[in-house]
């Protein structure tokens, strides 16, 4: 049986690997990062989703509506972009 990998160990390894073996730049590890807490925070951190295996299909697309009803400020209220939404 494979050991449980908490949901923040799995980002930080993630954002890890995209710095040091994909070098992304800084810049994009900081959105990456924002993104990724985003998601954890909807997920219920590592309490929610306490084996990163825990994540599944249910629980993205629940993130997907949520992510398509966020509105964001313009100069007027509108939804995220489908490219924003995509990148999160």
């Amino acid at each position: 049986m494979a050991a449980a990998i908490p949901l923040t160990q799995a980002i930080d390894e993630f954002l890890s690997w995209q710095e040091l073996d994909r070098h992304r730049s800084k810049g994009t590890i900081r959105e990456y990062r924002k993104d990724l807490a985003g998601f954890t925070e909807f997920a219920g951190g590592d309490a929610g989703v306490p084996d990163v295996a825990g994540v599944d299909r249910d629980l993205l697309r629940a993130y997907q509506r949520h992510l398509a009803q966020l509105t964001t400020v313009t100069g007027r209220l509108r939804t995220l972009a489908v490219a924003t939404r995509h990148r999160r």
